[in-house]
């Protein structure tokens, strides 16, 4: 998968629920099934064109969100974040530091 279409698809996973269910079946068969157009098309019953369409505007529309929204690059942050603190408390000798990392874990969890 090119980085175009796993970025759309990170994008979809965020923002998928406010696109159109036209638009919604489109990416998901585009982007994380693998059809191509005239698969998609036939299988909705409309053009090639206009499945290009409603996958143009859907990406438009998800890249628009994370640019206002930013939470696929808030989240990526935050798990590099999560990632330094159980480096640093698995090197620690401290006693707290595995409740630190227990924690830690349960961030992940809740991010993922």
């Amino acid at each position: 998968m090119n980085e175009k279409k796993l970025y759309i698809s990170e994008l979809f996973d965020y923002y998928g629920a406010l696109l159109s269910e036209k638009q919604k079946y489109a990416v998901e068969m585009y982007y994380n099934d693998d059809l191509s157009l005239s698969e998609i098309a036939e299988s909705i019953g409309i053009t090639r064109q206009g499945v290009r369409d409603q996958l143009k505007h859907a990406e438009e529309y998800l890249v628009e969100c994370e640019e206002k929204l930013g939470f696929a690059k808030k989240l990526s942050c935050a798990l590099a974040l999560s990632e330094e603190i159980k480096t640093i408390c698995e090197k620690s000798n401290e006693p707290v530091a595995e409740e630190i990392s227990k924690r830690n874990s349960k961030v992940i969890e809740l991010l993922l």
